[in-house]
């Protein structure tokens, strides 16, 4: 019996790199080591997309189109520069940093699809 997990869901579980789909985590990589690089997160957004992860998607596309925003590590964590306030300002219990790329991308989606919501009048 094989068990499906979104990629999305599996970049919030810490140390689970090694599952990741080679292509991605290969994308990833790249980014890391150029995490200023515009077009390499619009490049990891549209892989995402095509995979059908239009949560990761957002986020990684959102980032490739904010000037503003950057990603720099910070110890054992990455942690966004220059988020507006309305993403900054949404309390969560999680925090807003990421032992990956990935997962910082995954919280930001959650709180782009909050913030979202909120501006439908759903939230």
């Amino acid at each position: 019996m094989s068990v499906t997990v979104s990629l999305l869901k599996l970049v919030l579980i810490p140390d689970t790199r090694e599952a990741w789909p080679e292509e991605f985590e290969g994308l990833i990589a790249k980014l890391e080591e150029e995490p200023d690089n515009r077009q390499q997160w619009s490049v990891v957004g549209d892989w995402c997309q095509d995979q059908g992860e239009e949560d990761l998607a957002l986020a990684f596309i959102w980032v490739a189109n904010a000037p503003n925003v950057s990603a720099r590590r910070v110890t054992n964590n990455w942690v966004f520069r220059g988020l507006p306030n309305p993403l900054t300002a949404m309390d969560d219990r999680v925090g807003f940093f990421g032992t990956t790329l990935p997962q910082l991308a995954a919280r930001l989606a959650a709180r782009l699809r909050k913030l979202e919501a909120i501006l439908k009048g759903q939230g």
